[in-house]
């Protein structure tokens, strides 16, 4: 649009020198913008600036939870400055607005929870977020590496509580893509690359504890076949780093970017109660000598933290 003004000392002047009853003409001043509207359109979400594919695992309940938070990210536009709330956009997870119940581990348990799954769409929102070198204004990591992402790459979130938050501090609009189909789901940030920076995500594992595999007797089982009752998830800190090169590929700058420490939790397989797996498996932790105590009148007490965060239905699904 083009801009007009005048100056107002002239005007004055002018206003002054005038006889009394005479008109006076001001001259406007009008300045071309240096971006008209046309050549804007032409360069508005011209370039991905940052894009992420992720594979969707489970039940049709949870494939459909994913692609049902992507609908409500898709098409999403930041103006300069905004701030994308992924709470905010994707909203509360209940049945009345189309979520359904699938795995979700809540107090690192596995359980059915209205939404289990869109943690997927939030991580790989995230991912694409960093490519796109924008702003990262709240994350948090889940609980136990995800299998769906590189670790230190995923973005858990709880509604009412722990949201995934970045901002678009980019000088033009952008836009976030997202599409879900045959069991894969697309992220795309598309606004106008100004330079020719690139950018890559770098992750170092720091410390790595295997998790263990635990034998419990269910008479169901046949004997000589198992089932997995508990998936195992091993223990490990991994940092994550944003790597920054210029147009000539030289390297600008590397950034931690994230701690993460996720924790170990053992497979637990269901065996017959014949199976000498269960034998061994006791004797491998049992005391050659093991002194038998009363059972006590009271249950022990224990103490809570104060700390402890409210439960996250969707820190690590299946």
């Amino acid at each position: 649009m083009t801009g007009v003004s005048f100056d107002l000392s002239a005007a004055q002047t002018m206003l002054q020198q005038a006889a009394e009853g005479t008109d006076v003409t001001i001259p406007f001043l009008y300045t071309e913008p240096e971006i008209t509207t046309e050549k804007l359109k032409a360069i508005l979400f011209r370039d991905v600036l940052g894009s992420c594919k992720s594979n969707i695992g489970g039940t049709d309940n949870r494939v459909s939870n994913v692609a049902l938070a992507a609908s409500f990210v898709n098409e999403v536009i930041l103006l300069p400055g905004e701030i994308f709330s992924y709470n905010g956009v994707v909203g509360s997870r209940t049945l009345q607005r189309g979520f359904l119940p699938a795995p979700a581990y809540v107090g690192g348990q596995t359980v059915d929870e209205v939404g289990g799954g869109i943690c997927q769409v939030s991580s790989t929102v995230y991912l694409a977020a960093l490519r796109a070198n924008l702003r990262i204004v709240e994350r948090y990591p889940h609980m136990y590496a995800v299998g769906y992402l590189p670790d230190g790459m995923d973005a858990t979130v709880y509604y009412g509580s722990l949201d995934f938050r970045f901002q678009n501090d980019t000088g033009y609009p952008i836009m976030i893509e997202a599409v879900s189909e045959k069991r894969q789901l697309t992220i795309r940030i598309r606004g106008t690359k100004s330079d020719g920076t690139t950018v890559k995500i770098e992750n170092k594992q720091i410390s790595y504890v295997p998790y263990e595999t635990v034998y419990k007797a269910d008479e169901s089982i046949p004997l000589g076949a198992e089932k997995v009752d508990v998936t195992g998830y091993s223990a490990r800190k991994v940092e994550v780093y944003r790597v920054l090169y210029g147009e000539d590929g030289k390297l600008i700058s590397r950034t931690l970017e994230s701690v993460n420490n996720y924790k170990r939790r053992d497979e637990v397989v269901l065996v017959n109660p014949a199976d000498p797996r269960l034998s061994k498996a006791a004797a491998a932790w049992l005391p050659e000598e093991t002194e038998v105590l009363p059972e006590p009148s009271e249950p022990p007490y224990v103490d809570p933290s104060p700390f402890e965060l409210p439960p996250d239905p969707d820190s690590m699904e299946t």
